[in-house]
Protein backbone atom coordinates (compact mmCIF):
# COMPACT_ATOMS: atom_id res chain seq x y z
CA UNK A 1 0.00 0.00 0.00
CA UNK A 2 2.83 2.40 0.80
CA UNK A 3 4.41 1.75 -2.61
CA UNK A 4 1.10 2.09 -4.45
CA UNK A 5 0.18 5.36 -2.78
CA UNK A 6 3.65 6.93 -2.86
CA UNK A 7 3.51 7.37 0.90
CA UNK A 8 7.24 7.92 1.42
CA UNK A 9 7.50 10.79 -1.06
CA UNK A 10 4.36 12.44 0.31
CA UNK A 11 5.59 11.95 3.86
CA UNK A 12 8.92 13.61 3.02
CA UNK A 13 7.20 16.54 1.31
CA UNK A 14 4.80 17.12 4.19
CA UNK A 15 7.65 16.99 6.71
CA UNK A 16 9.64 19.50 4.65
CA UNK A 17 6.69 21.86 4.34
CA UNK A 18 5.97 21.54 8.06
CA UNK A 19 9.60 22.32 8.88
CA UNK A 20 9.59 25.49 6.76
CA UNK A 21 6.41 26.72 8.34
CA UNK A 22 6.20 29.74 6.05
CA UNK A 23 3.37 28.59 3.80
CA UNK A 24 0.32 26.32 3.89
CA UNK A 25 1.16 22.65 3.40
CA UNK A 26 0.11 21.19 0.05
CA UNK A 27 1.61 17.69 0.01
CA UNK A 28 -0.83 15.41 -1.76
CA UNK A 29 -3.44 18.15 -2.17
CA UNK A 30 -2.03 20.40 -4.85
CA UNK A 31 -4.31 20.70 -7.89
CA UNK A 32 -2.72 20.38 -11.31
CA UNK A 33 0.56 18.93 -10.03
CA UNK A 34 3.01 17.07 -12.25
CA UNK A 35 2.75 13.72 -10.46
CA UNK A 36 0.05 11.27 -11.51
CA UNK A 37 -2.54 10.29 -8.91
CA UNK A 38 -1.84 6.96 -7.18
CA UNK A 39 -3.52 3.86 -8.61
CA UNK A 40 -6.63 2.23 -7.22
CA UNK A 41 -5.96 -1.40 -6.31
CA UNK A 42 -9.56 -2.56 -6.05
CA UNK A 43 -10.69 -4.29 -9.23
CA UNK A 44 -7.15 -4.84 -10.48
CA UNK A 45 -5.27 -8.15 -10.69
CA UNK A 46 -2.59 -9.34 -8.26
CA UNK A 47 -0.32 -12.33 -8.76
CA UNK A 48 1.09 -14.21 -5.76
CA UNK A 49 4.25 -16.03 -6.80
CA UNK A 50 4.69 -18.85 -4.29
CA UNK A 51 1.40 -20.02 -2.82
CA UNK A 52 2.41 -21.66 0.43
CA UNK A 53 1.57 -20.57 3.96
CA UNK A 54 2.87 -17.01 3.47
CA UNK A 55 1.45 -16.66 -0.03
CA UNK A 56 -1.93 -17.87 1.17
CA UNK A 57 -2.08 -15.20 3.86
CA UNK A 58 -1.00 -12.53 1.37
CA UNK A 59 -3.70 -13.66 -1.08
CA UNK A 60 -6.40 -13.21 1.55
CA UNK A 61 -5.18 -9.68 2.27
CA UNK A 62 -5.20 -8.84 -1.45
CA UNK A 63 -8.70 -10.26 -1.76
CA UNK A 64 -9.72 -8.02 1.12
CA UNK A 65 -8.53 -5.02 -0.90
CA UNK A 66 -10.96 -5.99 -3.65
CA UNK A 67 -8.31 -7.34 -6.00
CA UNK A 68 -8.70 -10.29 -8.36
CA UNK A 69 -6.07 -12.71 -7.07
CA UNK A 70 -4.04 -15.13 -9.17
CA UNK A 71 -1.46 -17.49 -7.69
CA UNK A 72 1.36 -19.54 -9.12
CA UNK A 73 2.27 -22.82 -7.43
CA UNK A 74 4.47 -25.47 -8.92
CA UNK A 75 2.46 -28.32 -7.39
CA UNK A 76 -0.74 -27.17 -9.12
CA UNK A 77 -1.68 -29.61 -11.87
CA UNK A 78 -4.15 -27.29 -13.56
CA UNK A 79 -5.84 -23.91 -12.90
CA UNK A 80 -8.45 -23.99 -10.17
CA UNK A 81 -10.17 -21.53 -7.84
CA UNK A 82 -9.79 -22.26 -4.12
CA UNK A 83 -12.13 -19.57 -2.81
CA UNK A 84 -9.43 -16.90 -2.59
CA UNK A 85 -7.21 -17.17 -5.66
CA UNK A 86 -7.18 -18.82 -9.03
CA UNK A 87 -4.17 -21.11 -8.68
CA UNK A 88 -2.06 -21.90 -11.76
CA UNK A 89 0.92 -24.18 -12.40
CA UNK A 90 4.37 -22.68 -12.90
CA UNK A 91 4.16 -23.20 -16.65
CA UNK A 92 1.57 -20.39 -16.81
CA UNK A 93 3.88 -17.77 -15.26
CA UNK A 94 4.51 -15.69 -18.40
CA UNK A 95 0.81 -15.41 -19.19
CA UNK A 96 0.02 -14.51 -15.57
CA UNK A 97 2.64 -11.75 -15.47
CA UNK A 98 0.99 -10.04 -18.43
CA UNK A 99 -2.23 -9.79 -16.39
CA UNK A 100 -0.77 -8.71 -13.04
CA UNK A 101 -0.79 -5.09 -11.90
CA UNK A 102 0.70 -6.24 -8.58
CA UNK A 103 3.29 -9.03 -8.28
CA UNK A 104 3.96 -10.33 -4.77
CA UNK A 105 6.95 -12.67 -4.47
CA UNK A 106 6.62 -15.16 -1.60
CA UNK A 107 9.05 -17.83 -2.79
CA UNK A 108 11.94 -19.29 -0.77
CA UNK A 109 15.49 -18.94 -2.01
CA UNK A 110 16.50 -22.18 -3.72
CA UNK A 111 18.41 -23.26 -6.82
CA UNK A 112 15.09 -23.54 -8.65
CA UNK A 113 13.88 -20.06 -7.72
CA UNK A 114 17.12 -18.12 -8.18
CA UNK A 115 16.69 -15.36 -10.80
CA UNK A 116 13.23 -16.71 -11.63
CA UNK A 117 12.15 -13.11 -12.26
CA UNK A 118 14.60 -11.30 -14.51
CA UNK A 119 14.53 -8.60 -17.16
CA UNK A 120 12.34 -10.64 -19.51
CA UNK A 121 9.74 -11.42 -16.85
CA UNK A 122 9.67 -7.84 -15.54
CA UNK A 123 9.05 -6.58 -19.09
CA UNK A 124 5.94 -8.77 -19.28
CA UNK A 125 4.28 -6.84 -16.44
CA UNK A 126 2.08 -3.89 -17.44
CA UNK A 127 3.84 -0.54 -17.40
CA UNK A 128 3.46 0.99 -13.95
CA UNK A 129 2.96 -2.34 -12.19
CA UNK A 130 3.99 -2.81 -8.57
CA UNK A 131 6.33 -5.48 -7.21
CA UNK A 132 6.52 -6.60 -3.60
CA UNK A 133 9.14 -9.10 -2.43
CA UNK A 134 8.68 -10.77 0.96
CA UNK A 135 10.26 -14.07 -0.12
CA UNK A 136 13.96 -13.92 -0.90
CA UNK A 137 15.98 -11.34 -2.80
CA UNK A 138 17.60 -13.97 -5.00
CA UNK A 139 14.26 -14.75 -6.70
CA UNK A 140 14.29 -11.36 -8.49
CA UNK A 141 17.41 -10.32 -10.39
CA UNK A 142 18.76 -7.19 -8.77
CA UNK A 143 20.08 -5.07 -11.66
CA UNK A 144 17.02 -5.54 -13.91
CA UNK A 145 14.74 -4.75 -10.96
CA UNK A 146 16.61 -1.53 -10.24
CA UNK A 147 16.54 -0.53 -13.91
CA UNK A 148 12.80 -1.22 -14.22
CA UNK A 149 12.11 0.97 -11.18
CA UNK A 150 14.47 3.74 -12.27
CA UNK A 151 13.13 3.87 -15.83
CA UNK A 152 9.43 3.71 -14.96
CA UNK A 153 8.63 0.24 -16.28
CA UNK A 154 7.62 -0.53 -12.70
CA UNK A 155 5.59 2.05 -10.85
CA UNK A 156 6.94 1.09 -7.46
CA UNK A 157 8.20 -1.67 -5.21
CA UNK A 158 8.08 -2.78 -1.62
CA UNK A 159 11.24 -4.71 -0.73
CA UNK A 160 11.67 -6.49 2.60
CA UNK A 161 14.35 -8.95 1.42
CA UNK A 162 17.76 -8.16 -0.02
CA UNK A 163 20.90 -9.32 -1.78
CA UNK A 164 23.48 -8.68 0.93
CA UNK A 165 23.06 -8.99 4.68
CA UNK A 166 25.23 -7.75 7.52
CA UNK A 167 27.39 -10.08 9.58
CA UNK A 168 25.39 -10.85 12.70
CA UNK A 169 27.26 -11.84 15.84
CA UNK A 170 27.01 -15.54 16.60
CA UNK A 171 25.39 -16.51 13.29
CA UNK A 172 28.36 -16.69 10.96
CA UNK A 173 26.28 -15.37 8.10
CA UNK A 174 26.37 -12.20 6.04
CA UNK A 175 29.07 -9.77 4.99
CA UNK A 176 30.83 -7.08 6.96
CA UNK A 177 30.50 -3.47 5.87
CA UNK A 178 28.03 -3.88 3.02
CA UNK A 179 24.71 -2.37 2.03
CA UNK A 180 21.65 -4.32 0.91
CA UNK A 181 22.72 -4.33 -2.74
CA UNK A 182 25.21 -6.89 -4.07
CA UNK A 183 26.10 -4.95 -7.23
CA UNK A 184 25.88 -1.36 -6.03
CA UNK A 185 22.32 -0.56 -7.12
CA UNK A 186 21.24 2.53 -5.13
CA UNK A 187 17.66 1.50 -4.35
CA UNK A 188 17.70 4.05 -1.52
CA UNK A 189 17.82 6.86 -4.09
CA UNK A 190 14.58 5.81 -5.79
CA UNK A 191 11.49 7.60 -4.47
CA UNK A 192 9.19 4.79 -5.66
CA UNK A 193 10.77 2.10 -3.48
CA UNK A 194 9.70 1.26 0.07
CA UNK A 195 12.62 -0.43 1.85
CA UNK A 196 12.45 -2.46 5.05
CA UNK A 197 15.25 -4.53 6.65
CA UNK A 198 13.76 -8.04 6.40
CA UNK A 199 11.38 -7.37 9.26
CA UNK A 200 8.04 -8.36 7.74
CA UNK A 201 7.82 -11.30 10.13
CA UNK A 202 8.25 -9.22 13.28
CA UNK A 203 5.32 -8.82 15.65
CA UNK A 204 4.64 -8.67 19.37
CA UNK A 205 3.19 -12.20 19.19
CA UNK A 206 6.04 -13.82 17.24
CA UNK A 207 7.55 -15.77 20.15
CA UNK A 208 4.14 -16.99 21.34
CA UNK A 209 3.12 -17.99 17.82
CA UNK A 210 6.34 -19.94 17.31
CA UNK A 211 5.84 -21.89 20.52
CA UNK A 212 2.21 -22.64 19.59
CA UNK A 213 3.30 -23.85 16.14
CA UNK A 214 5.98 -26.08 17.66
CA UNK A 215 3.52 -27.55 20.16
CA UNK A 216 1.06 -28.25 17.34
CA UNK A 217 3.75 -30.00 15.29
CA UNK A 218 4.80 -32.19 18.22
CA UNK A 219 1.20 -33.09 18.98
CA UNK A 220 0.61 -33.99 15.34
CA UNK A 221 3.74 -36.14 15.38
CA UNK A 222 2.56 -37.93 18.51
CA UNK A 223 -0.82 -38.67 16.93
CA UNK A 224 0.29 -39.64 13.44
CA UNK A 225 3.91 -40.70 13.86
CA UNK A 226 5.22 -38.01 11.51
CA UNK A 227 5.92 -34.36 12.24
CA UNK A 228 4.41 -31.98 9.62
CA UNK A 229 6.28 -29.26 7.73
CA UNK A 230 9.24 -31.56 7.14
CA UNK A 231 12.21 -29.86 5.48
CA UNK A 232 12.84 -31.20 1.97
CA UNK A 233 16.62 -31.32 1.43
CA UNK A 234 16.34 -31.62 -2.33
CA UNK A 235 13.89 -28.71 -2.71
CA UNK A 236 15.70 -26.53 -0.19
CA UNK A 237 12.70 -25.63 1.96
Amino acid sequence: LAAAKGVLARDARLRAESLRGDQPWTAGWAVGGTSAPPPTLGGRTALVLGYGAVGGRVAKALQGLGMHVLACRRSAARPHFDGVATVHPSADLDALLRRAFVLVVCLPGTADTEALVGARQLALLPVGALLVNVGRGSVVEEAPLYAALRDGQLGGAGLDVWYNYPMLKGQGLGNEGCGPSSVGCPFHELPNVVMSPHCGQLSDSKARDRVAELVGMLEEGARCGEIPNRYDVERGY
